[in-house]
């Protein structure tokens, strides 16, 4: 008698990977912050109930690890975030990508108008995709124009480079650019490059995720002191 099992449903073996995922997300979020909150506790006692005792250079260092221990809190968030974007949000067969841009830039409006910013978009077809990741996708690159200025007001530009079987959209800058060395490293999970204005590093890594769940990719093209191209090409 035959013991060959039957093939696994790739749609069961997704749904399996993501309910593991979401529980890894839950663990990491609840396992790893538990010990933060001791640290964080324990030194804000210390700097309480020793606060005479502490010269200025004690004070310094209670400080710092507490600001590490807030550093590492938004890390976290960050790699939740990664791990719980969602593969199986609503499906479009049209996402209207213009309204997916607009709806970001929006919502960058109040950071963007007190520096003078501008961000704008030209004609943008339509794509199968899910709208509100689309839409994060959009939001993560164009706060990037915001982060990274270069000599004058930071400017946006989000076009569309339609192809046969893919749409490429372009998010252009007039950044300080970014050495190409450093092109790869960026798009990975707490890719910082050198620059010290960057976060956690891992909003390209979200943008990149996002990207390859609709069968797209992310890419830069960019030199440093010539602003920065970042690219999504999805199917059409």
């Amino acid at each position: 008698m035959s013991t060959t099992k039957p093939p696994r449903d790739p749609a069961d073996e997704v749904a399996r990977l993501e309910a593991e995922m979401a529980l890894l997300a839950r663990a990491v979020s609840h396992d790893l912050r538990q010990p933060l909150h001791v640290i964080s506790g324990y030194t804000e006692l210390v700097a309480f109930k020793y606060k005479d005792m502490l010269d200025p250079k004690g004070k310094q260092l209670i400080n710092k690890a507490i600001a590490g221990v807030d550093r590492m809190n938004t890390m976290i968030d960050a790699v939740v975030g990664l791990m719980r974007v969602d593969a199986h949000a609503p499906w479009s067969d049209a996402v209207d990508v213009k309204v997916a841009v607009d709806e970001a830039i929006a919502k960058l409006q109040p950071e963007a108008d007190p520096i003078g910013a501008v961000l704008t978009r030209h004609e943008l077809p339509p794509v199968p995709g899910q709208p509100a990741l689309l839409n994060q996708a959009f939001e993560a690159l164009l706060r990037n124009v915001l982060q990274f200025p270069g000599d004058g007001p930071p400017r946006g530009l989000v076009v569309a480079r339609p192809g046969d079987d893919s749409v490429r959209f372009e998010v252009r800058d007039h950044g300080p650019g970014i050495d190409p060395r450093l092109h790869a490293s960026i798009l990975e999970p707490f890719g910082r490059g050198q620059d010290p204005r960057a976060g956690t590093g891992m909003g390209l890594a979200i943008v990149r995720k996002i990207a390859r769940l609709h069968g797209g990719e992310l890419g830069v093209t960019s030199e440093p002191g010539k602003g920065s191209t970042f690219h999504i090409t999805l199917p059409r």
